[in-house]
């Protein structure tokens, strides 16, 4: 199943990523997934992705979301961002691998299991994966693995991968050489080559 912006959903079982229309209510299972997207948080008319928990899928079963390949050379601090959403209480783990040999290796970059809202007006959660040790071409995948029941759909939004070069290095040897009741003389060194400072 092909999502745009060349993510493909891979499964071999009844276990599979589905797009979903937010319409501040729960439409599928109850006890389980968001009312509302990441993007668009509080309003009906947004879209997700989610990890059917339903039957035909059985606990144990895998659902994977496959970036394009994505080529980071040109990038000097690559990141990964991404919203998650897992309310219910048979939510299973979702985690998140890497491939820089174009598929036949796999490296985890992050795992979470279990319930982590408690409904689903919850806001979702964010996180943030640096990716500066890889170069060249990469390919990530987000692996759903089904929990012990229906309730527990996986859901994610808002996926980007971007540079994100530091924007200010702290400064270093920072010396505090005279104080009185009412000044100090500081010294440091500045890793920004900054000219003004606030």
């Amino acid at each position: 199943m092909d999502f745009g912006n060349c993510w493909t959903a891979q499964t071999s079982n009844g276990y599979e990523w589905h797009g979903e229309d937010a319409t501040g209510s729960n439409e599928n299972s109850v006890n389980t997934g968001p009312f509302y997207d990441n993007t668009s948080f509080g309003q009906a008319g947004g879209v997700y992705l989610y990890a059917e928990a339903s039957s035909p899928a059985a606990a144990g079963d895998k659902a994977y979301l496959m970036s394009p390949e994505i080529d980071l050379a040109q990038s000097s601090h690559p990141k990964m961002t991404f919203h998650y959403h897992m309310y219910g209480v048979n939510t299973g783990t979702l985690e998140v691998e890497i491939s820089d040999n174009g598929g036949s290796g796999w490296q985890s970059l992050y795992s979470i299991s279990g319930e982590q809202q408690t409904s689903g007006a919850s806001a979702w959660n964010s996180k943030s994966l640096d990716l500066t040790g890889f170069t060249g071409v990469v390919q990530v995948r987000f692996v759903a693995t089904r929990g012990a029941g229906y309730e527990g759909d996986i859901c994610l939004d808002d996926i980007s991968i971007q540079n994100d070069p530091p924007s200010c290095a702290a400064p270093i040897n920072l010396n505090v050489l005279n104080t009185t009741f009412n000044s100090a003389l500081l010294t440091w060194t500045d890793l920004n080559s900054a000219q003004v400072f606030k």
